[in-house]
Order: structure tokens, then sequence, then C-alpha cells
């Protein structure tokens, strides 16, 4: 497989599973050679034709990855050059959403796959996560594709003052898929964190606002390269009406990353791009 070196789904997508075998016991959570390198994960959703950079994390002193906010799909995981080293493995938590993009609040049945180097599709078993959504997986090998296949659909019910908006994105033209589903605040925010640049369009859940209705989005943006930000950057925002694209505006993120975008509404596509 030849994956793509640009920007990634950073908000959503973020996993990586054993190559042979596959263990969730905590009490096996270390890596091997893996401790504090930088690791680049690529993933590619069931709907779409591309591969593409979703995060470049670092994992800790023991060799855990952890990532929030993990979409089922296939993944890959590559170790910067500089930190290769050989027999590397490298223990994961992932906090998984279901495919609408909801966060899961119980225990969860995951179906998890590798795929060999003649593109065969092997079944490594069931397993579950924890009651907050965490799937531990002691035992990742890089360069290897893995699917992760979540058995359950969550709910999200309907909340006083609080509106669902479902979030669709189109990386580096990956093509649309949904990438997160979630409430607003009482205060008509709606908050995403890992946001790389890239196209975004949202929608009410039927029944809960009209869809004239505008909510104020408050994003924690990636880097050009898929990282946390830690100094201000420019921001620029972008509309499509009837197929033009328009400059609508330009704003900074704080230190953080974290950048207030008001006046978003539903049925418009969006582009949001981080200025290095």
């Amino acid at each position: 497989m030849k994956t793509k070196t640009k920007l990634g789904v950073g908000m959503l997508v973020s996993v990586l599973f054993v190559a042979g075998t596959i263990s969730t016991q905590a009490i096996s959570m270390t890596g091997y050679n893996t401790d504090e390198v930088k690791v680049k994960i690529f993933t590619k959703p069931s709907n779409i034709k591309h591969w593409f950079r979703t995060l470049y994390l670092k994992t800790d002193k023991k060799g855990v990855l952890e990532v929030k906010n993990v979409l089922p799909a296939k993944y890959k995981l590559v170790i910067k050059d500089t930190d290769q080293k050989n027999g590397q493995r490298i223990a994961a938590r992932f906090k998984m959403l279901d495919t609408d993009g909801t966060k899961i609040k119980k225990i969860t049945p995951v179906d998890v796959y590798r795929y060999t180097d003649k593109k065969e599709k092997v079944y490594l078993g069931r397993f579950k996560t924890d009651k907050e959504g965490w799937l531990e997986l002691s035992t990742v090998y890089p360069e290897t594709i893995y699917k992760l296949d979540v058995k359950e659909d969550v709910h999200l019910s309907k909340k006083p003052g609080r509106v669902r908006i479902k979030v669709r994105a189109n990386i580096d033209s990956s093509g649309w898929f949904r990438v997160n589903y979630k409430r607003t605040d009482k205060n008509h925010i709606l908050k995403l964190k890992n946001v790389p640049s890239g196209k975004y369009k949202f929608s009410y859940k039927s029944g809960d606002a009209p869809l004239n209705e505008t909510f104020t989005l408050r994003l924690k943006m990636l880097n050009q390269k898929t990282e946390k930000i830690k100094s201000k950057k420019k921001v620029k925002v972008y509309s499509y009406i009837n197929g033009t694209k328009t400059l609508i505006g330009e704003t900074y993120t704080d230190t953080r990353g974290w950048v207030t975008l008001p006046g978003v509404v539903t049925k418009v596509k969006y582009k949001i791009k981080v200025v290095n």
C-alpha cells in the first residue's frame, strides 16, 4: 500500500492493532523500543478511496500511544525514521467512536482484522471496550494494515437546550465521510478537538433546530503536519456558494490551537485552513 504523507483527519481517527495476537490486559501495557517515539497514523474510512495521515503523536515513557475519537476504519502506523529500531512494538489505548461518530459509553464489542502483504484479510478476534469506550491493545506492530469494526451503534438522545449536530469531512481530497456526531453545549457551541485543515459540512438532527439557525464552532486545530499547535497560527475560513469558493474571514488560534468561529450554518460547505 502506498500511503499519502499529507494531512489527515485528526479530529476523529487514529488507531493501530496487533499483527498477530492481541491482549487487552492492562498489566501488559508497555511497548518495546518505543518509549517517547513519534508516530504517524494513516487511515482509510470504508467509504473513501484514499489513505491520508490523521495524526502525528508521541508515545509516553512506557511506549504507550493514547488516542481519542477513533472511528471504525483501516489504519497503519509508521514510526518516525530517526526513531525506528528492530523489533519495535507499541502498546495502545484508543477511545472509540461508533460508525456515526458518536462517543461510546458502554462496554462494546470490536472486531479486529489485519491485512497480509498479499492484502488478504485475517480475522484476529472480537474484543471489548470498557464502559467509557477505551480499547487497550498491548502489542501493536508498525507498518501493518489493520481494520477496526465496532459492532454496536450508540443512540445520542435529545437534551433540552443542546442541539445534536452531524459533522462530515473531506480531508486532502479523500471524499466525504462522517467524522463526528455530538451535542452543542447550552450556549450553542460545538466543541471539537484534533481538527486538521480540510473541508467540513454540518447538519442538525431532524427536529432539533431550524435549518437557518446558526451555531458557534470551537475547534482545537492541528498544524499542516497534523501535529498539535503550540503557538498562535493564522486560520483562513472559506465557504462554497453555488460551487464558488469565497474567503469569508481570517482569525488566529491561541497558543494551544483553539479557535472560535461564530455564525456557522448547516447545509453549507466550509474549508478551514491553518496557515503555518
